[in-house]
C-alpha cells in the first residue's frame, strides 16, 4: 500500500529533454527551461518524462484460435469418376472438339414459376 501511495521520483534532465523532443511542435518553447516554465507545456513535459521512466508492462499473451490438423493431400484419383448431368451432351466442351458457337447458344432452363430477379428488379418483362 505504501508503494502505491508513494510519490514518484522527479524525472531526470535526460528524461525531460527526451520528453520535450517527442512533444515538440512548431510554436512550442524551444528550450527545456522555457518549456518547464510554461503553465501547460511544463505539465505535459513532466508527465511524459515520468511515464518514460516507468517500466513497461508485461506483454499480454497472444490468444490464437485453435488450429485443426489439415488432411493429407490424396495421392490417387477419386474412387468414382464424376457423373455427367443428365441431358448435357459430352461433346459440348472445347477440349472434346466442340466449337465456341455451340457453347454460346447456352440458355438457362426456365422452369415454370422461375423468375429472373435481376430482370424483375429492372422492370424488364419483355419476353
Amino acid at each position: 500500500m505504501k508503494a502505491a501511495c508513494a510519490k514518484a521520483p522527479e524525472p531526470t534532465t535526460e528524461q525531460l529533454e527526451l520528453a520535450l523532443r517527442q512533444l515538440w511542435r512548431p510554436g512550442y518553447p524551444r528550450t527545456l527551461a522555457d518549456a518547464l516554465e510554461h503553465p501547460t507545456f511544463g505539465h505535459c513535459v513532466r508527465g511524459l518524462a515520468r511515464n518514460l521512466g516507468r517500466a513497461a508492462p508485461p506483454a499480454a499473451p497472444v490468444h490464437r484460435l485453435p488450429t485443426h490438423p489439415v488432411p493429407a493431400t490424396p495421392q490417387q484419383p477419386p474412387a468414382q469418376a464424376r457423373q455427367r448431368r443428365p441431358g448435357v451432351p459430352s461433346d459440348r466442351s472445347l477440349a472434346a472438339g466442340g466449337s465456341q458457337a455451340e457453347l454460346g447458344r447456352w440458355t438457362r432452363s426456365r422452369d415454370p414459376g422461375w423468375i429472373d430477379r435481376k430482370r424483375a428488379a429492372a422492370n424488364d418483362f419483355d419476353d
